[in-house]
């Protein structure tokens, strides 16, 4: 990834280009084997895919937010929450989707996610 970041950085235009085709096929492909094992409710497999997904863009509201519901969903409240953070400080907004999202259920008592929650106006 260290080698992408500075290929997306360059000031050469062949090299930053293929960087992006790379990025976005990573992309595609990382969020279709996310996707594939939340469905198999593979939540280790799926959450090295979401780490992926953010470790290439980490302004990533919707994969932070993917990747607090696989730590939810794997009882790790902790690293839920911090990408829950991550997902509502770049930009996830929804906060009736939060409260109504299932896979979020473990962290409805925990106090840091009722502050999280507070940060977003009700709509």
């Amino acid at each position: 990834l260290n080698r992408l970041a500075k290929m997306l950085n360059s000031d050469d235009r062949l090299e930053r280009g293929l960087g992006v085709r790379i990025t976005g096929t990573i992309r595609i492909n990382a969020n279709r084997e996310a996707g594939k094992y939340m469905q198999q409710k593979d939540y280790k497999r799926a959450a090295i895919y979401y780490e992926i997904l953010t470790a290439i863009n980490d302004r990533d509201a919707n994969s932070f937010y993917n990747l607090a519901c696989v730590f939810s969903l794997e009882g790790k409240k902790n690293r839920a929450l911090k990408a829950l953070e991550k997902a509502i400080g770049n930009g996830f907004r929804n906060r009736r989707y939060i409260e109504q999202d299932k896979d979020l259920s473990s962290l409805r008592n925990e106090e840091k996610y009722k502050a999280l929650l507070s940060r977003i106006e009700a709509k």
